[in-house]
């Protein structure tokens, strides 16, 4: 350390950024001079944005399941966070934010259940920054087919949005405004800011499956094979030229259900196609089917001028782009070869190509400027339920009860990797250091994506994917679970037994429900409804769901899941709905599993 007095600081603190934070703290151990340098704001700002960067714009796929497409992180850029330097600063900051990490692989977490919602929930999203959730239930037996809007700090619903009289397939969520369609054929596009409501009914009494919204216009499909496009700017002059009528009285529910005495904000409704202020759907269909033969729309993307959207067949499923310029419907190009119909879709801006799940297992990969197929991903042999983006990983929950890892950069084929799970994965979340899949048999599902700096992946052809582990992480639900959310501090879970789990990693929610579990000396259950729960509990938060004979089990099994492999595509591709149409028994939906 001879000659450090010498140096001056500049160049001090250039020498010092290769670094890792261990090394800067024992620097700063030194001299005074090194530990001025050491402990510098600009330091540390680096080197949180090198061990906690993420990939900007990640996306989930729009899928048969309803959930559409959203940005995890539509506020973030490369390298950003959001939680940015602490009072502190960012030495602090960089302190808290590990910790954070470090319980995120401890499983260790604090658990809240946000009680409300009565009927399956299907899709759950956070607002930008994570503050709020939005979360939808439904389902054939009309119990609650409602939307409610949470403050995920305190646990509170803040808004109860009715109005839907069937089950809400599909909804989406950007903090400013909610957009909504349900099996009833209407669409609503709520505006938190005005508390109204624009009701189309345009496609009333057609099934509205899917549902896409960007910054300029709200895109609708469902079973018709009826595209319908409303330009946003539209929508809201419509609200804000309709008349003034004082807001109606709405009666919130009180018999205690809730744990509510209701007391949430009316809203004014507003018919969108009517008056000289109203706004008309620009409609569509595939140009390649007559109206009687249209096949129903089974997932779509709109974003930038661009929207496409899948078609639900069981032999042979396209996918059509649409130019959206000028909020008309242009045809632009049709996409074959999707065996078993398009089950999932969504947009890799970076790269300029579409991504699409078929119900055979196959992952297409599309170039949106020439509308050819640039790769065609295979291993899956079963139906793809879902998939989510991060940077150029892609991952793939398929029927035949795996997520699949895609290096989007390699060739033909590309590096993969493999995690066996022990049931359909419904709905997947990933950001660049985590994976975490929601499954049929109520478990969530993670995945240390830290460890792919270091697996070496099968490369096409004949190799063998590498074996990847998951972990239980409690509690549990009792049935499928359908929609996740997920953000750097916290993790939610949904599901069709109507209830939202709330798992926070931040270490002052994590140490004051540890206290508040042993003060109360409350144990939760095996499936998880408690609020709080024991040490135990949290000691085993991960629970290895793979013995060390992992691999010969899976050669074992796959016979096994070769002949599941049909029954389960011909069921999930018909949405996982089918028991609800016969008769609206909750256990035919454990059946479909």
């Amino acid at each position: 350390m001879a000659g450090a007095h010498s140096l001056p600081a500049d160049l001090l603190r250039r020498c010092l950024e290769p670094l890792d934070h261990r090394s800067l703290l024992a620097a700063a151990g030194t001299s005074r001079e090194w530990r001025e340098a050491a402990l510098c704001e600009s330091l540390w700002r680096s080197r949180y944005a090198a061990d906690f960067a993420r990939s900007a714009g990640s996306r989930s796929g729009s899928s048969t399941l309803g959930c559409p497409a959203a940005r995890l992180y539509p506020e973030a850029e490369p390298g950003a966070s959001s939680a940015g330097a602490s009072p502190g600063g960012w030495r602090q900051a960089y302190k808290e934010r590990a910790e954070v990490e470090n319980n995120w692989q401890r499983g260790r977490c604090s658990s809240v259940h946000l009680r409300g919602h009565r009927d399956y929930i299907r899709c759950a999203q956070l607002g930008p920054g994570g503050a709020t959730l939005a979360t939808c239930s439904g389902s054939y037996m009309h119990r609650d087919c409602s939307i409610r809007l949470w403050d995920v700090s305190s646990g509170q619903c803040s808004e109860h949005l009715r109005g839907h009289q069937g089950p809400i397939w599909s909804m989406q969520y950007d903090g400013a405004r909610l957009a909504s369609c349900c099996d009833e054929g209407i669409v609503r596009l709520w505006d938190l800011g005005s508390h109204r409501v624009g009701v189309a009914s345009a496609l009333q009494d057609c099934s509205l499956r899917c549902l896409g919204m960007d910054e300029r216009q709200l895109v609708v499909g469902g079973e018709s094979g009826l595209l319908a496009l409303w330009p946003l700017d539209g929508i809201h002059r419509t609200l804000e030229e309709s008349d003034e009528l004082p807001l109606p009285e709405q009666e919130e529910e009180a018999d205690g259900e809730d744990g509510e005495g209701g007391g949430f904000p009316a809203w004014q409704e507003v018919a969108l196609e009517a008056g000289a202020a109203g706004v008309q759907p620009a409609l569509a269909r595939s140009p390649h089917q007559s109206p009687a033969l249209s096949p129903a729309i089974s997932c779509l993307q709109v974003d930038g001028r661009l929207c496409a959207s899948g078609e639900s067949s069981r032999s042979q499923g396209f996918v059509q782009l649409w130019n959206t310029e000028g909020d008309e419907l242009r045809h632009r190009a049709q996409l074959a070869g999707h065996r078993g119909g398009v089950s999932t879709l969504s947009f890799q801006h970076s790269t300029g190509w579409l991504v699409a799940g078929s119900g055979v297992g196959a992952i297409w990969l599309w170039d949106l400027a020439s509308a050819q197929a640039v790769r065609e991903l295979r291993g899956h042999t079963g139906y793809v339920l879902c998939h989510q983006q991060s940077g150029a990983l892609l991952a793939s929950g398929s029927a035949d009860r795996t997520v699949r890892l895609w290096d989007l950069r390699c060739g033909e084929g590309g590096a993969q990797h493999k995690v066996p799970l022990d049931s359909f994965p419904y709905s997947l979340q990933m950001d660049d250091r985590r994976l975490v899949a929601g499954c049929a048999n109520g478990m969530v599902q993670f995945v240390d994506l830290r460890c792919l700096h270091t697996a070496k992946g099968g490369s096409g052809g004949a190799a063998k994917p590498t074996v990847l582990p998951a972990y239980t992480m409690l509690p549990a639900h009792r049935e499928r679970v359908w929609a996740l959310a997920l953000s750097e501090t916290r993790l939610i879970s949904a599901s069709l037994d109507a209830s939202v789990v709330v798992r926070s990693f931040r270490p002052e929610d994590v140490e004051s429900w540890e206290a508040s579990s042993v003060r109360s000396g409350r144990r939760g259950n095996d499936h998880g409804l408690s609020s709080s729960g024991s040490d135990d509990e949290l000691d085993s938060a991960y629970d290895s769901e793979h013995s060390e004979g992992e691999e010969e089990e899976e050669a074992d099994g796959e016979e096994e899941e070769e002949l599941e492999d049909g029954e389960a595509s011909e069921e999930e591709g018909s949405d996982g709905s089918a028991s609800e149409r016969e008769d609206g028994d909750r256990e035919d939906h454990e059946d479909a599993a």
